[in-house]
C-alpha cells in the first residue's frame, strides 16, 4: 500500500486549525460589510445597488462562518472519529467545496465591482476603488492559502481513504478481537483438562 502524503491525524488537525483562520478572516468582512449595508439602507442618497452589494457580500461571508461552525460542532460535539469515517470525509469535502465557492464568489464580486464601477467626472478611479482593488489582490493571495488546500485535502481523503494505514490497523485489531471473543465463547470454562 502506498503511504499517504499526509497522515489522517495530521490532516484533521490542520483542517481544524485552518477553520479558525477562515473564521478570523470572514468575521471582520461580515461585520464591516453588514454595518455598511445598514448605513446605506437608511441613507436616502445612495444607489440601491450599493445596499445589495454590501448585503450580498455579508451573506456570503456569513455562509462561510456558518459552515465552519457546523463543521466545528460535528468534530467537537460528535464522535472524535467523525472526520475519519467515510460519511465524515464526504461531508467535509462538501463543506470545504461550499466554503471555497462562497469565498471565490465574494472575491470575484468585490473585484468586478471595483474594476467596473462608475468612475468620477474626471475619468479617474476614486481612492476607495483603488483600495478595494488592493484588497482584492490581497484576497487573491489568501484564497489559495486558506481555502483551496482544504478542498484538495478533503478530496484526497475522500478518494483515497483506503490508503491510510491507520484505519486498516484498527480494522485488523477489531477483527482479531472479535475472533478471540468468538473463540472464547465456544471454549469450555474449565478447559478440557480434569483436575
Amino acid at each position: 500500500m502506498p503511504s499517504p502524503l499526509i497522515p489522517p491525524e495530521l490532516g484533521t488537525i490542520l483542517l481544524t486549525r485552518i477553520w479558525l483562520f477562515q473564521v478570523l478572516i470572514s468575521t471582520p468582512i461580515t461585520l464591516i460589510l453588514g454595518a455598511c449595508s445598514m448605513f446605506i439602507l437608511y441613507d436616502g442618497y445612495t444607489y440601491i445597488y450599493d445596499f445589495v452589494k454590501y448585503l450580498g457580500n455579508t451573506i456570503l461571508a456569513m455562509g462561510i462562518i456558518f459552515i465552519v461552525l457546523v463543521q466545528r460542532k460535528l468534530v467537537t460535539g460528535g464522535s472524535s472519529t467523525f472526520l475519519s469515517s467515510a460519511t465524515g470525509r464526504k461531508f467535509t469535502f462538501g463543506c470545504e467545496t461550499g466554503k471555497s465557492v462562497l469565498a471565490t464568489a465574494l472575491w470575484a464580486w468585490i473585484l468586478l465591482d471595483a474594476i467596473f464601477k462608475h468612475r468620477g467626472d474626471d475619468g479617474h478611479y476614486n481612492p476607495w476603488q483603488v483600495r478595494r482593488i488592493i484588497c482584492c489582490c490581497i484576497a487573491f493571495i489568501v484564497l489559495p492559502l486558506f481555502w483551496y488546500p482544504t478542498v484538495w485535502y478533503s478530496y484526497y481523503a475522500t478518494k483515497h481513504h483506503s490508503d491510510f494505514p491507520v484505519e486498516e490497523e484498527e480494522e485488523e485489531e477489531g477483527t482479531a478481537a472479535r475472533a478471540v471473543a468468538r473463540q472464547g465463547e465456544r471454549a469450555p470454562l474449565l478447559g478440557s483438562e480434569r483436575v
